[in-house]
């Protein structure tokens, strides 16, 4: 019998961590946008899970400071306020530039070539005929954190993880702003170009350029979301 007990209680475990799974990919892909209200009953339909895991999930997806629950029916998509954004790539500005510059100490050709992939996989999107923001918002993670952990330092990689995690919502937003593929890819090639001449002052103000452009892209999107013209 405790091992039928276990089992169910395994089970549930791993549909809450399914539904966790999915209900993240939808938010930062933006298939949720931010301000949106899921409904669980509708997410109970679309994935065939139950909506008893799929309300634990949200509450997690909740810590995360992703959504708000709504009691019993689901949750909004975290709308972040013109100070949350103000306060969060404040904190940004300062450990990811402390990071890209730890970097130039300790990166190597390796590295350098893992970089460069892809950078040149970013630029492949950019020239197709139809951009894959999705992907590109991946390779856009992948390009920053392969820096990220050449600072070997763990505790600022996972500040700097958390704060992505929790503006996520945003990322897929700012790469479908009219223009701003094209701008995004020099921007990384600024960066890039400054780890390999392990130029720790260029890198700097490279990767505060780029901050300061999505900073302002996000809290344009913020603005028009307030004033209701969205």
């Amino acid at each position: 019998m405790e091992k039928t007990k276990n089992f169910g209680k395994l089970k549930m475990e791993t549909l809450v961590d399914q539904s966790v799974k999915l209900m993240r990919e939808a938010i930062v892909s933006g298939e949720f946008p931010p301000g949106s209200k899921v409904s669980l009953r509708e997410l109970s339909e679309k994935w065939s899970i139950s909506r008893t895991p799929l309300r634990e999930a949200s509450r997690m997806i909740e810590s995360e400071g992703l959504a708000v629950s709504i009691p019993r029916k689901g949750f909004i998509i975290k709308m972040f306020s013109i100070e949350e954004v103000q306060e969060i790539y404040s904190i940004r500005l300062v450990v990811e530039s402390l990071a890209v510059k730890l970097a130039c100490e300790h990166c190597n050709s390796k590295d350098l070539n893992k970089i460069k992939k892809i950078k040149e996989e970013m630029e492949e999107i950019k020239d197709s005929n139809k951009v894959d923001i999705k992907k590109l918002q991946r390779l856009n993670r992948e390009f920053h954190f392969s820096i990220y952990k050449l600072s070997k330092n763990k505790i600022l990689l996972d500040i700097i993880s958390n704060l992505w995690d929790r503006s996520s919502t945003m990322i897929y937003i700012i790469l479908s702003s009219p223009g701003r593929v094209d701008n995004s890819i020099k921007e990384h090639n600024f960066i890039y170009e400054s780890l390999v001449n392990k130029d720790k002052k260029a890198i700097e103000k490279a990767l505060c350029n780029h901050l300061h452009i999505t900073q302002n892209l996000v809290l344009k999107y913020v603005y028009a979301y307030d004033k209701g013209k969205l």
